[in-house]
């Protein structure tokens, strides 16, 4: 009974250290086998509020797009980052390509996707709109959806418009875009552009006046041109160098972040009150239940369906669409979970040039000076 005891003591510590070995080499390789390369970077300014120390994975890329583990990236202090090579990874170097750090979002996503498949994607959807048009105005211009559902629609949409500028958070907001908007206006640009070419059309226009009414009075039987005023200010707006002006103009107002907020306050003001009103809930659920509408809404669905599959195959896998590859689907699921999370990306400047375009944003590590 003793040796029983002794013999399964023996074999039980045997089996775990076997385990404690098997999961040191899987962690650090085996103590035979030359150490990671490691390569030494200045940590980025962004990047300064991550804990350390933290590890995150690091890849590189095939020529297809898929991702291949090459290692793990460091941040091993507030401003050193290491990348540890694995021992049999052979190609990873500094002077042939180089490091980002990326965080996962659906930016770099949509960044690791191959453009000639950002091309395929963009042609799908292209497609998609098209077809989703001709359905819709399918609908729309029936006589079915004319009789029946037309007008109810416009009160409703009328409705939830009103409510929304009668919203009190969307009063203020505008109230406080329109006092500083005509202070995002350079009117001396504006009216120096504008005002000579002005009244050169309306000179023009008046001489022309001008002459329709010599013609009348001397029995020509012509009328005088009503819309002289019109005239000048449409020819105006059609100047090459007005429109320019004017569009400098409206990027200029139209990239202010308190613009920009009132926008999105009044997008969202608007899809609170559209949601919340149950008699368009009501309306839009008899409208989609309608069999006059059952073929092209089927079609629209269909044609929603496979743009989407085709996308997100395009997104997530490479080798045509055929495979997932391992790092889309890593950052794919923290963006899901709302995860903020880093990884490690060696590519070369010929990959950059060619498939990998979208990259180019992601600005490298700069090397460790000894």
């Amino acid at each position: 009974m003793k040796r029983a005891t002794a013999t399964t003591l023996v074999t039980t510590i045997i089996i775990l250290g076997l385990f404690v070995l098997s999961g040191i080499y899987a962690f650090h390789g085996s103590p035979f086998t030359p150490p990671h390369i490691v390569h030494n970077y200045d940590r980025p300014e962004w990047s300064r509020d991550l804990a350390v120390p933290t590890t995150y994975p690091a890849y590189r890329l095939k020529p297809d797009g898929t991702s291949v583990p090459i290692g793990r990236l460091l941040l091993t202090g507030p401003n050193q980052v290491e990348l540890r090579v694995f021992a049999d990874i052979e190609g990873v170097e500094s002077t042939r390509g180089r490091v980002a750090m990326i965080e996962t979002n659906i930016k770099s996503l949509w960044a690791l996707v191959p453009n000639d498949s950002k091309a395929e994607i963009l042609s799908s959807v292209e497609t998609m709109v098209g077809r989703m048009r001709r359905h819709f105005l399918d609908i729309i211009g029936s006589q079915a959806f004319a009789e029946d559902y037309r007008d109810r629609l416009q009160a409703a949409l009328t409705r939830s418009y009103d409510q929304t500028w009668r919203d009190p958070r969307v009063r203020v907001a505008m109230s406080a875009v329109s006092e500083s908007f005509a202070s995002q206006i350079e009117g001396g640009e504006l009216t120096d552009a504008v005002l000579p070419i002005f009244l050169s059309r309306l000179q023009s226009g008046l001489v022309r006046a001008l002459g329709e009414t010599w013609n009348t009075i001397s029995g020509g039987g012509t009328q005088p041109s009503p819309t002289m005023l019109e005239g000048a200010i449409s020819e105006t707006l059609a100047d090459p160098q007005v429109r320019e002006v004017i569009l400098a103009q409206a990027m200029r107002v139209a990239g202010r972040r308190e613009n920009w907020g009132f926008t999105a306050l009044f997008i969202n003001a608007l899809v609170d009150q559209l949601s919340e009103d149950k008699g368009l809930e009501r309306l839009l659920d008899e409208l989609f239940s309608d069999p006059r509408f059952a073929d092209p809404l089927r079609q629209m669905e269909e044609d929603t369906a496979a743009m989407s599959t085709n996308t997100f195959y395009r997104v997530v896998g490479r080798s045509g669409a055929k495979q997932p590859d391992p790092l889309a689907v890593r950052i794919l699921r923290y963006v899901l979970l709302n995860r903020r999370r880093l990884v490690g990306l060696y590519i070369t400047p010929e990959q950059i040039a060619g498939k990998f375009s979208g990259l180019a944003r992601y600005d490298a590590l700069v090397a460790t000076k000894d």
